[in-house]
Formats: structure tokens, C-alpha cells, sequence
């Protein structure tokens, strides 16, 4: 919650100055260039007749993905690529095996029968709240919604640049001190026993909150799929669909681990809400690999019995 806290609703992002003088694109520069790729990829072949060769339409993508790539390469550091740094070069060659391994991934979902309907679409829905309180409104962007030429059932795709499953990315293994200090003292809906009586919790709901929202506007009897592409950047032709599953790989996503997700949405919501519990995943044993607000501890006692007991904070005054 800390980190929802202040990036999106205090407005406060870490680092949003870059040295002017670096050599090569960070993680979120890259990532925003590749995904103007595929939308740029998308939206020329959103779908295919049943009757395409699949093999032919492949290498028409692909051709067409490495024009994308030198336009957008072009357009965002403003050289031909003779006069391009190395490591700007090294990055467009890689921006083209990745692109080009989509290619093959994108054709055959549309030979399957997938048509593209929505790129970098924005998302507003509302959950309620469980209290007496307004509902939770929430705004996202998602990457792609796809819908299926056959029988009309919708997926969510999310695109991601590093190589992690959604398992990986949704779930956590707590370690013994952390599994204590969140089965005693906070919200029974952020964690899940395996059968080994080890704890996970949740660490994102992106993809749950997609299913729902798409349930929610287009008024779906069934929980859409939701799934990642994998485009790891220091794999660049290691480019594979993953759909969303349970705590691992082997297992699905039930509507039952959904409905917790939610709730798990809705408590933590309800925290921010209120000022409360706005303490950071270190406090609670954990050690993040990404930075961001990690040097950051508004409490320094890393006891949540002594973080739930604080006062609300002063918040402003705001509906979400």
C-alpha cells in the first residue's frame, strides 16, 4: 500500500529526473518503446481469415515489425542508424529479434482464431467498497483485449519485458518470520496456504483486475483470460504467451483464487482509504529487487502491531 500511496495517489515517482548524459535506455524507456512496437503491429493485423497461411503471414509481420522498429528508433533518438551510439545500435538489433519472434507468436494467434479489438485501451470501473464508504474507482490502461472469431470469449494480454511467468509475478513465497507476521496481524485475504503449509501472498493484482474490469464493462458471464507476453530484453527471441495461473506454473486461475484477489484489492483499498497500514514491504521482512521508495520508512519499527495501532494520516480529500 505504501508504494500505491505515494506514486499514484501522493503523485510522487522516485528518480523522475535522468542524468542527461546516459548511454542507453532504462528499463521503463524501453519498455514504453517496445510496447509502441506492438501496438504499432496490432493495429496493421488486429485479424486473419481462416483461410491464411499462416507460415506467409509470419514473415509479412515480421517484415513489417523491423520497419517499426527503425521508425520508432528513429523518432525517439533522432539519428540514421549510421550515426547512432553502439549501445542505441545494440538496442535496435535487439528491438528487431524481439519484435520479429512476436511476429511469429502474433500470427499464429490470429491464424487461431484471436482478433485484436483493443490496444492501449483505458479501463474505468468501480468496485464496492464493503463499507458505507463511495466506491473504489479505478483507471487503467491495458495493453491488448482480444476477442475469439468462434465463439466470442475475450482474453486481456499484458506485455511485459522481463522473462517471469505470471505466477512469478503475482505470487510471493513468504519466508517463516514474514509468513508469521502476516498470518497474525493483517488481512487474512493477502495470503494463501499451499499444501506444504508454506505462505504466499499476493504481490500484484494487474491481471485479476483486468478480468474484472472486462467482466464488469462488457458484462461477461465468465471470467475473461488473462495472460502475459514474456519479451525479455536480454532474451530478445525468447518471446512466449503465458496464461494467468495459480500460486504456480502447473495450476489455473479458479474463480475462487479471483474473488480472494478482489477482496484482497478491496482491504487494501480500504487501508489507503482510511491513512492506515501505509507501511513498506521491507518492514514486513521482505527484500525487493527493484528500486523505487525502498530506501523510504515513514515507521521505523517494523512491528505491524505498532504499525495498525498509528492514527490516520492526513489525507487529502479524494474519492478513489
Amino acid at each position: 500500500p505504501l508504494r500505491f500511496w505515494l506514486n499514484k495517489l501522493q503523485r510522487i515517482s522516485p528518480g523522475d529526473a535522468l542524468p542527461d548524459d546516459k548511454s542507453e535506455p532504462d528499463a521503463k524507456e524501453y519498455g514504453n518503446i517496445l510496447h509502441d512496437i506492438l501496438q504499432d503491429i496490432t493495429t496493421r493485423y488486429p485479424k486473419a481469415a481462416a483461410s491464411t497461411n499462416c507460415e506467409e503471414l509470419a514473415e509479412e509481420i515480421s517484415g513489417y515489425a523491423a520497419e517499426c522498429v527503425a521508425a520508432h528508433v528513429a523518432k525517439q533518438y533522432g539519428d540514421t542508424d549510421s550515426t547512432l551510439p553502439i549501445t542505441i545500435r545494440i538496442l535496435q538489433r535487439n528491438l528487431i529479434k524481439t519484435a520479429q519472434a512476436f511476429a511469429k507468436c502474433h500470427a499464429t494467434d490470429l491464424c487461431a482464431g484471436w482478433e485484436v479489438i483493443l490496444t492501449e485501451h483505458r479501463l474505468v470501473f468501480s468496485i464496492p467498497s464493503g463499507q458505507s464508504t463511495a466506491p473504489f474507482l479505478f483507471d487503467m490502461r491495458v495493453d491488448r483485449v482480444d476477442r475469439h472469431r468462434d465463439d466470442g470469449r475475450m482474453r486481456v494480454i499484458d506485455y511485459k519485458s522481463n522473462a517471469l511467468p505470471p505466477n512469478k509475478v503475482h505470487w510471493e513465497k513468504l519466508p517463516d518470520h514474514a509468513s508469521e507476521l502476516y498470518k497474525t496481524y493483517l488481512p487474512q485475504e493477502w495470503t494463501v496456504q499451499e499444501n506444504n503449509d508454506k505462505y504466499h501472498r499476493w504481490s500484484s493484482v494487474q491481471l485479476p483486475l483486468y478480468a474484472e474490469a472486462l467482466r464488469r464493462l462488457h458484462q461477461l458471464p465468465y471470467l475473461p483470460e488473462t495472460g502475459f507476453y514474456n519479451l525479455p530484453r536480454t532474451e530478445p527471441e525468447a518471446v512466449q504467451y503465458h496464461p494467468m495461473s495459480g500460486i504456480d506454473s502447473k495450476s489455473e486461475m479458479t474463480p475462487e483464487l479471483h474473488e480472494q484477489a478482489m477482496q484482497c484489492v478491496q482491504t487494501a483499498a480500504c487501508l489507503m482509504r482510511s491513512g492506515l497500514c501505509l507501511y513498506s514491504a521491507e518492514s514486513l521482512g521482505r527484500s525487493l529487487k527493484y528500486n523505487g521508495f525502498g530506501a523510504l520508512s515513514i515507521y521505523k519499527d517494523p512491528d505491524p502491531r505498532v504499525l495498525c495501532s498509528l492514527p490516520p494520516l492526513d489525507l487529502p480529500s479524494s474519492e478513489n
